[in-house]
């Protein structure tokens, strides 16, 4: 309800009419914030943006990692679903990060480096010798690790055979985890004991692919 007061003004002469403004000496002000409203209002900002930008952080960081952990064990699916359809071996192995269509030969050299699907085993050398055997390559991946959970026992390459299941040669299981990419986390274990996102997957001399989150 407005309320409308008429107030004897004895110092102008007349009567005004106040209705929600500050009459002065004949001018008028719109009501607004106190000092005290602006500074209170300012602080919860404060405090809103400092739980929201590191919530914000950690969803961005879970969905890369969850995409690109996605993108391996596709690879490595369809490797092995092209060893049985084609009856024959084939391989998938980590790009070398210097000479294109090339499997890199350090076996502890990390999954984010990108990786090739290929007919045939992993030559010594790295090299596809016919580039018609190559059936996907995978980019390099940028701000992510992907890596082996332990160092002693990681793999540049996985072979699978007509049956589906790993090759005999290659250790077996196998763990590659995906985490935020940092210079000091070689294997993922700093993300791990942090809590921070990330995810494992599992190869299994079955030729069984698992995918869960990895315990500190």
């Amino acid at each position: 309800m407005r309320v409308n007061l008429e107030l004897p003004l004895s110092s102008m002469g007349r009567s005004a009419r106040v209705t929600g403004k500050i009459l002065v000496r004949g001018k008028s002000f719109q009501s607004g914030l106190t000092m005290i409203e602006l500074l209170l209002a300012v602080t919860i900002l404060g405090v809103i943006l400092g739980i929201g930008v590191p919530t914000m952080r950690e969803f961005v960081t879970l969905v890369r990692v969850t995409g690109n952990t996605r993108d391996l064990v596709s690879s490595l699916k369809f490797a092995q679903s092209e060893a049985v359809k084609q009856s024959s071996t084939v391989s998938i192995c980590v790009a070398s990060d210097t000479v294109a269509d090339t499997c890199d030969t350090d076996a502890t050299a990390p999954w984010d480096q990108g990786w090739i699907v290929f007919n045939g085993a992993p030559s010594a050398d790295g090299v596809i010798d016919d580039p018609t055997d190559i059936l996907q390559i995978s980019p390099k991946r940028e701000g992510i690790r992907l890596a082996f959970a332990d160092p002693q026992t990681a793999q540049n390459s996985f072979s699978f055979l007509v049956s589906g299941e790993m090759r005999s040669l290659d250790i077996a299981p196998q763990r590659i985890t995906t985490c935020n990419y940092d210079q000091t986390d070689t294997d993922c274990s700093n993300a791990i004991a942090n809590k921070d996102p990330a995810l494992t997957i599992a190869i299994l001399t079955s030729g069984q692919i698992i995918t869960f989150e990895p315990e500190s």
